[in-house]
C-alpha cells in the first residue's frame, strides 16, 4: 500500500471516528487490518468526497439526495406513497373479544396483554376470545401453553366454552404447544409466519422471560424476547394477547404486572387489568371487573366508563354454567361505574380467601391441596396456602370440641 494511500485511509477513519461511539472506535491494530482487507476505492465513503463536504466543526454535510450523487436506499424506508394511496388512514381498533354491547377488547396486528392477580379469570377471558375466533370460518388459533396449565385442561375449557371438537382437531384452525425451550418455541413462531393466526395466546410472561434467559425487571432483557416471540407473532397479522402477573408492592400494582416498566411500553394494542370480583368455580363460574391501563390507539377507551384518576372501566367478564356448557359475557359498564378500591388493591391473601371460599364448597369435598388444585384449576401456591389455612381452622375447631 502506497504512502498516500495509507493517508487517504487514515482520513476517511478520523471523520468516521467523529460520529461512532468511543466503543465503535478501532483499534491501532484493527486499523492496520481493515487497511490490508480493503481497498479505498471500495469504502462506502469516499475520504476526498468526505473531506469536500466537512463542516467548519469537523462534521460531515449529507450528500444530496437527488441528481447523479444520489446514494438513497428507498427499500430501508416506509412507502409513504403506498401507504397514502391504498389506505383511509383510519386509526387501528380492536376486533377481538366482543362487549355485549359491540365494542371490542384485543386489536389484530398487535401484542395485547391481560394481568392480574392469580385467579382473576385471564386465561379464561384469553380462550373466550379464541373461542370467538373460532366461530369464524378460516380463522386461526395458537395457544402456546408455558404456564404448565396442560393441554388436557385447555381443551376442556374450549370445548365447555362451546368450541366444536372437530374445529379443535383440525390443525388448519387450531394448534397448541407446550414448548420445552427457547429453540422449541422459537421455531413454532417461525412456523406462524406462513401458518398466519389470526389469535395467538401466549401463558404466560412469567414463564416465557426465564425460557429465553431472562430477567422480568430487566428492561433490555424483557424487550428482546418481546422482539423474539410476541413482536413477530403480531407481525404474521394475529392479535397476540399475553398473560401477565401482577406485582407485589401497592405501589407498583397500581402501575401494572410485575417486573420493569418495558412491558408497559412495549404493548402496541391494549394493556387490561384483571380485577377479581368472583371466584372463578369449575361448574358455577365466576366474574371480575376489566379496565384498561394502556390503549395505544384508544379505539378501545373511548367506549369506557370514566370516573374521575380510576383506570377506564371496560366491564364485567363473567362465566356462568347453563346446563353442559359455560356461556361468557361482558357486560358495557353503566355511566361512571368504577372498580371498587377494596378489590383493586387486591393482595395474596384475598386470593387465598378467596381459594378458601372455594375448597370449601368443592362437593365431594377435597382429600388433598393437589386434589384441592387439580379441581380448581387454580395457583397452585394459592391452593397451598389456602389448605394450610383449612387444616388450620379444622384443628382449632377439634380443640374447641375437645
Amino acid at each position: 500500500m502506497s504512502i498516500q494511500e495509507i493517508t487517504s485511509m487514515a482520513q476517511a477513519l478520523a471523520i468516521r471516528d467523529r460520529h461512532l461511539p468511543k466503543s465503535g472506535t478501532p483499534t491501532a491494530a484493527q486499523a492496520s487490518t481493515l487497511s490490508d482487507q480493503n481497498d479505498p476505492g471500495e469504502m462506502m465513503m469516499d475520504t476526498d468526497a468526505a473531506a469536500d463536504r466537512s463542516g467548519d466543526d469537523g462534521s460531515v454535510v449529507p450528500e444530496p439526495v437527488s441528481g447523479t450523487g444520489n446514494r438513497l436506499r428507498l427499500e430501508l424506508f416506509t412507502n409513504v406513497s403506498a401507504v397514502l394511496d391504498g389506505s383511509d388512514l383510519e386509526a387501528p381498533t380492536p376486533t377481538i373479544c366482543s362487549r355485549n354491547d359491540g365494542p371490542s377488547l384485543f386489536y389484530p396486528e398487535a401484542v395485547n396483554a391481560v394481568f392480574g392477580d392469580p385467579g382473576t379469570g385471564k386465561t379464561w377471558l384469553a380462550l373466550a376470545a379464541a373461542q370467538e375466533v373460532l366461530k369464524i370460518p378460516g380463522s386461526r388459533v395458537l395457544v402456546a401453553d408455558l404456564d404448565h396449565n396442560g393441554v388436557v385442561s385447555t381443551l376442556r375449557r374450549l370445548l365447555d366454552l362451546g368450541v366444536d371438537a372437530a374445529v379443535l382437531k383440525d390443525p388448519d384452525r387450531f394448534l397448541h404447544v407446550e414448548p420445552e425451550d427457547a429453540r422449541h418455541l422459537s421455531a413454532v413462531v417461525d412456523q406462524m409466519r406462513w401458518w398466519k393466526p389470526t389469535f395467538a395466546v401466549v401463558d404466560s410472561m412469567g414463564e416465557l422471560l426465564p425460557m429465553y434467559g431472562a430477567k422480568s425487571n430487566h428492561a433490555d432483557e424483557f424487550t428482546n424476547v418481546n422482539r423474539a416471540v410476541l413482536v413477530k407473532l403480531a407481525r404474521t397479522g394475529a392479535s397476540v394477547v399475553y398473560i401477565d402477573h401482577m406485582s407485589k408492592g401497592l405501589d407498583s400494582r397500581n402501575h401494572g404486572a410485575g417486573g420493569t416498566a418495558a412491558k408497559k411500553r412495549a404493548v402496541d394494542g391494549s394493556y387490561i387489568r384483571a380485577t377479581l370480583k368472583e371466584q372463578f368455580i369449575p361448574g358455577r363460574g365466576g366474574s371480575a371487573y376489566l379496565s384498561v391501563v394502556k390503549d395505544r390507539h384508544g379505539g378501545l377507551s373511548v367506549h369506557c366508563a370514566v370516573s374521575g384518576a380510576q383506570e377506564p372501566v371496560i366491564g364485567l367478564f363473567t362465566l356462568t354454567q347453563e346446563s353442559d356448557a359455560l356461556v361468557w359475557d361482558i357486560r358495557a359498564p353503566q355511566e361512571g361505574e368504577r372498580v371498587p378500591e377494596d378489590r383493586r388493591a387486591g393482595s395474596d391473601a384475598d386470593a387465598v380467601s378467596q381459594c378458601l371460599a372455594a375448597i370449601k364448597l368443592l362437593d365431594p369435598p377435597a382429600t388433598s391441596a393437589n386434589d384441592a388444585q387439580k379441581r380448581l384449576k387454580m395457583n397452585r401456591g394459592v391452593v397451598l396456602a389456602a389448605w394450610a389455612k383449612l387444616r388450620e381452622e379444622a384443628a382449632q375447631q377439634d380443640g374447641q370440641a375437645a
